[in-house]
């Protein structure tokens, strides 16, 4: 009992239930548009859902009326939840980890244009709802390495050179 009334305090603080981690809005388009056909109808009728970005969270979409949409439960998959190379980073224009690593800035220079001239979906295509140029823009900015499920992995530490005599 004490379990549930700390989710439920936790949802209404707008954290994750599971991790909770603060999740970030997300619209009711959004998760509809990606959840599962076994999510129920009354789960997609929330007004409020929020996002969960965290790598080991299994929850993607969590709402304080106890709504709760795993990975399992998602029609695509999740970047900030699955390190997979094949992976989308832009859902709108099928750029995922390895085709970003082997076309860099022309990728993401191809991606602005078309946000510039409206025709992504990111707002229906991405699990976030959000654009997914800053994720292309973060993965080449770290060198096309990501550790554990979208988490940038910090550069390698250089040991300092010895002063010259």
């Amino acid at each position: 009992m004490q379990e549930r009334c700390l989710q439920a305090k936790a949802v209404g603080e707008g954290r994750c239930p599971s991790c909770r981690e603060p999740g970030r809005p997300v619209s009711p388009t959004t998760v509809g548009a990606l959840a599962r056909l076994e999510v129920e109808a009354r789960d997609l009728a929330v007004r409020a859902y929020r996002f969960c970005e965290t790598p080991t969270c299994p929850l993607v979409y969590f709402a304080p009326e106890g709504v709760r949409i795993e990975r399992d439960h998602v029609r695509v998959a999740v970047h900030q939840k699955d390190d997979g190379r094949d992976v989308p980073l832009c859902y709108c224009f099928g750029y995922t980890r390895a085709r970003l690593a082997r076309e860099r800035e022309a990728a993401v220079a191809f991606v602005s244009a078309e946000v510039k001239a409206r025709r992504c979906a990111c707002d229906v295509k991405n699990p976030s709802g959000r654009c997914c140029l800053g994720d292309l823009r973060r993965f080449l900015r770290h060198g096309g390495r990501e550790g554990r499920a979208g988490m940038v992995e910090p550069a390698p530490r250089r040991s300092p050179t010895p002063p010259r005599r």
